[in-house]
């Protein structure tokens, strides 16, 4: 979903294997579909629980190699 974090097995603090965005930038790059998402839902579309979305994508993004499920 091209949220932040450092996705590598083998060095999981080496900022050289982060990608994505942080909090901030994902919200203002996602706003469009967020507010479709967030109107068709029902859902404040507001920063509390744009925060809370990208925080609940974040804990369970990402990215090949990741897991690593293939060494």
């Amino acid at each position: 979903m091209g949220t932040y974090g450092i996705y590598s097995y083998i060095y999981p603090t080496d900022a050289d294997f982060a990608e994505g965005l942080p909090e901030e930038d994902w919200i203002t790059a996602n706003s469009t579909w967020l507010a479709s998402v967030f109107e068709s839902h029902g859902i404040p579309d507001n920063e509390t629980y744009q925060r809370w979305l990208y925080q609940a994508v974040n804990s369970q993004d990402w990215r090949c190699g990741s897991c690593g499920g293939c060494i």
